[in-house]
């Protein structure tokens, strides 16, 4: 089958090359002629696992094509896959100005990306409207397949979804969308139908509960610490109960990412503007800016205020593991906050050294080190803010042998505070049952 995919963000790239991996013909559409040509030659700005080896291979083999030709690609795809992030406005309508004038036959048009609710509804009437004004018998249909793709393992969620959310208001193509998505897998998916604005609105709405449930989490962690409790033993307990299960407890220094926060303002923003109160929506996004200082408190009170030429080791600064964006990371509020009571920072990451020093504007006071224990010679303490796989089992012995002070602040809750403490380190997590 013939596709095509508009965009050059995350969702477009794996879409397209998934897609192409499946025998289609896929033809990728960018506006930026630099990023169209590193592209085709295999050049990422997106470190997502195994991506640009997927990318390059189905590239070689000329299931993809990357494009910057729009009349050519709006007549390639019997479906096209809209990937647009929410400020790509001005593209969205150029690429529909250029649908209608080209009149492709029996076009489904899927929306995967960031429109606001209602964006499908109105694009469709656009099209149908053109079209009715036109002697041509041209059919097309408009869908709503929203991308919950996740950075660290984004072609695992495409290859193997957990569910499939088909927007649309027509059944023939709802069951065309069903055979599609259905040839991509060796399982039967499980697909969610509704109206394109239901699935539009299920896309802030599922990112947004998330976002309250981890902010409630973290303010349980905060509070059993004041009551040394373990906040780990309450939340096993916790996720026993079948209607609430397991998943998105696990407190922290704060989430972070390019869509998360956006998703939630976005969603306010959508609530407020119908009269409603998305109060507990801003409570969430407050509660987790304070979060990401949770860790800077107790190394304040450590220490006494007095931070000045201190030195502090981080370990990871991306917002999750396997994704080297430090976008609204906790990393970032961190960093600046120690930097700006005088201290010095020795930081590693796998993937986001460069990026780091980039948000934070190449600092002085801060050195970006090639491997983890690097980072940690003769420091004051450790601050471990990304639970990546080389962190999980470290050499404590090593570690002790090069710090200057033997105190672990753990972001993550990835080590267990007895063991850690049995080998002469000072440890600080996140509703441990530890304070300072």
């Amino acid at each position: 089958m013939n596709i095509s995919v508009y965009g050059d963000n995350l969702t477009a790239l794996v879409t397209a090359s998934c897609l192409a991996e499946k025998n289609n013909v896929v033809k990728v559409h960018t506006f930026d002629s630099g990023t169209a040509t590193e592209l085709s030659k295999g050049q990422f700005s997106i470190n997502e696992p195994f991506l640009d080896k997927l990318f390059t291979q189905v590239t070689k083999s000329g299931n993809l094509i990357v494009s910057t030709n729009l009349k050519d690609v709006v007549g390639h795809g019997e479906i096209q896959f809209f990937s647009l992030e929410k400020d790509d406005v001005a593209q969205l309508n150029f690429i529909i100005d250029e649908i209608i004038i080209s009149k492709p036959e029996n076009l489904i048009i899927v929306f995967q990306g960031f429109q606001s609710v209602g964006t499908c509804d109105d694009l469709c009437d656009q099209i149908q409207l053109a079209l009715s004004q036109s002697p041509d018998d041209v059919s097309i249909s408009c869908a709503v397949v929203p991308s919950f793709l996740k950075e660290g393992t984004a072609l695992e969620n495409f290859r193997e979804p957990d569910r499939i959310i088909i927007g649309c208001k027509t059944s023939i193509v709802t069951e065309k969308l069903k055979l599609f998505f259905n040839r991509l897998s060796s399982r039967q998916q499980s697909f969610v139908c509704m109206s394109p604005r239901e699935a539009e609105f299920t896309r802030v709405a599922v990112n947004s509960l998330l976002a309250i449930r981890l902010s409630l989490v973290n303010e349980m962690a905060n509070a059993a610490e004041q009551f040394q409790v373990d906040i780990k033993s309450v939340l096993h307990g916790i996720g026993q109960d079948v209607r609430i299960g397991s998943h998105y407890l696990s407190p922290g220094c704060g989430y972070g990412g390019q869509y998360l926060e956006s998703h939630i303002q976005e969603f306010a923003h959508l609530i407020a503007s119908k009269s409603g109160d998305p109060g507990l929506l801003l409570s969430a996004l407050k509660s987790n800016e304070s979060q990401k200082e949770v860790l800077f408190r107790k190394i304040w009170r450590l220490f006494k205020g007095d931070l000045t030429d201190r030195v502090f080791a981080f370990w990871g600064m991306s917002f999750k593991p396997e994704s080297s964006n430090v976008t609204c990371a906790p990393s970032v509020k961190m960093a600046q906050a120690l930097l700006n009571q005088g201290a010095i920072l020795q930081v590693y990451d796998p993937l986001s050294n460069k990026n780091f020093m980039r948000e934070l504007n190449y600092p002085e006071n801060l050195s970006c080190m090639d491997n983890a224990y690097d980072a940690v010679n003769q420091v004051d303490a450790l601050i471990v803010l990304t639970e990546w796989d080389e962190f999980l089992n470290p050499d404590f012995k090593q570690l002790k042998d090069v710090m200057k002070t033997h105190l672990l602040f753990d972001g993550r809750n990835i080590y267990e505070p007895e063991y850690v403490e049995s080998l002469g380190f000072s440890y600080y997590g996140i509703g441990r049952g530890r304070l300072v």
